[in-house]
């Protein structure tokens, strides 16, 4: 029984009791005895009493009802409550599963993204991209006895699979079909966003060093790159840290690299460290004037081993006017580099320096004084038809000459440009100089589809022996990519 039930039987039990006495006390009261009397006051008082304590009872009963219908009502509210939070369980669990159910039968999207197919999963935390290019060049020499033949050439042909996973990696796998000597990888590499402005980069990659290096094959405005970047590394395996200050106007690298070209194992026990730092003051400026610029520079410093010194080489590599020299000891390179980017005109300049130790490789031990190289390069370019020129990436034709849209056919974008290089390397004991001017036209039919046309007039003020001093060369080259 509960407590508000034993409550109410305890009421009802006095109650019956009062009844009782109220029954057989008169008439006792009304035959007393000897020696006692009940006068009608006493009587009628203890009626008034009786009277008294009923009302009580009827509102102790009141109470108790209340406190039911209270107690019923909590009761209610409790229930829906569980209800209510049972019901919000089931349908969570019920999205749950739906989510992670879509998840498991959503295919991956296949599209077509930046003019390359695409797979992206329907998440987006997983990307694969299929890319290809490949260069084909023709090349005319002038009649010197020593010139090389005319020819054609498949300069490049590469396949690339690069992607992401998570938000936080990127990687890339490339592999040339075409260049020789080097193997067929040129880039695999795995790059990890540890915070925003800032990546870890392990693999084979480019060292950060010169920015016309830097820049792909497939962007360059010339057929060849500048002699001067002869003097900078290319591809080595390493890791680097990339980040970036003031909202992307600074961005600076720190690596260290084997040093010794691609998949080449490092013979010196010390690695190749490389510090590159590239400003862009007026990155984001509303301002048309001054956009454009970036400015910085590079140095890296390693040690060679029983290796051989720079070649000097022109850039249609018709001319050696230095042959290498053997090296031992310290290599100590430095870049300085500028960048003026305005709608469709662009100017580029670059310096570049490099001094190969020749420790103990004269007679009886000795130092020999080292191979020193200097180069530098300037260039402009012009949009003819008024496109504008990114910094690292395809000219878009603003009416494209292979154009499936009708009335969107065109003429592509047509540009005009003009080089100047120098390359001298010395050993201590003589120097050699060589002068490169260089004039052209490109056309870009697509952004995927360009053609190519160099005049390179090559000068050598120190005249190499069994060269003329004087070299003409025509480059052509069409190259497509996707």
């Amino acid at each position: 029984m509960s407590h508000h039930g034993a409550q109410e039987a305890l009421v009802r039990g006095g109650l019956r009791a009062w009844i009782f006495f109220l029954l057989f006390t008169p008439p006792l009261l009304a035959s007393p005895g000897p020696q006692q009397s009940q006068s009608p006051m006493e009587l009628e008082a203890l009626r008034k009493l009786v009277r008294e304590q009923e009302q009580t009872i009827e509102q102790l009963k009141q109470q108790l009802a209340e406190q039911r219908r209270l107690l019923e009502e909590l009761r209610q509210e409790v229930r829906a409550l569980v209800r209510r939070a049972d019901e919000a369980s089931d349908v969570s669990n019920r999205s749950s599963e739906r989510t992670a159910s879509s998840r498991e039968r959503a295919p991956s999207l296949f599209l077509w993204s930046s003019g390359r197919p695409t797979f992206r999963s329907a998440d987006g935390d997983f990307e694969l991209s299929f890319s290809g290019e490949g260069q084909l060049d023709f090349r005319a020499y002038g009649q010197e006895s020593l010139a090389p033949p005319n020819t054609f050439l498949v300069r490049r042909l590469r396949l690339a699979m690069s992607g992401r996973m998570l938000s936080r990696y990127e990687y890339r796998i490339q592999a040339d079909f075409a260049e020789r000597g080097t193997g067929v990888l040129r880039d695999g590499w795995l790059r990890v966003h540890v915070r925003p402005g800032l990546s870890v980069q392990a693999g084979q990659f480019k060292e950060p060093f010169s920015q016309e290096e830097l820049r792909s094959a497939m962007h360059i405005d010339f057929v060849e790159r500048a002699m001067a970047t002869r003097i900078a590394p290319s591809r080595s395996p390493g890791i680097q840290l990339v980040g970036e200050i003031a909202d992307g106007k600074v961005v600076y690298h720190i690596g260290a690299f084997n040093g010794k070209g691609g998949l080449a194992l490092n013979t010196t026990r010390t690695p190749e460290g490389v510090l590159r730092v590239r400003v862009s003051p007026w990155r984001e400026k509303d301002a048309r004037e001054g956009q454009g610029v970036s400015f910085g520079g590079a140095v890296a410093l390693g040690r060679q081993r029983g290796g051989m010194s720079l070649i000097g080489q022109t850039e249609s590599q018709s001319v050696t006017f230095f042959a290498a020299r053997p090296v031992n000891g310290q290599l100590l390179r430095a870049n300085g580099e500028l960048t003026y980017l305005a709608g469709p005109f662009a100017l580029r300049a670059e310096y570049n320096q490099m001094a190969q130790d020749r420790y103990q490789l004269g007679p009886n031990k000795t130092t020999l004084p080292a191979v020193v190289a200097k180069g530098y390069t300037m260039q402009a370019t012009y949009l003819l038809t008024g496109e504008k020129k990114p910094e690292n990436g395809p000219v878009t034709p603003r009416r494209s000459f292979l154009s499936s849209g009708k009335g969107e056919r065109g003429w592509g974008a047509w540009e005009a440009k003009i080089r100047y290089s120098v390359l001298q390397l010395s050993d201590g004991m003589g120097s050699a100089r060589a002068e490169t001017v260089t004039c052209g036209v490109n056309w870009y039919l697509t952004p995927f589809v360009k053609y190519m046309l160099d005049l390179a007039v090559e000068h050598f003020p120190a005249r190499p022996l069994h060269h003329a001093e004087r070299s003409i060369s025509v480059l052509t080259r069409l190259q497509f990519a996707f």
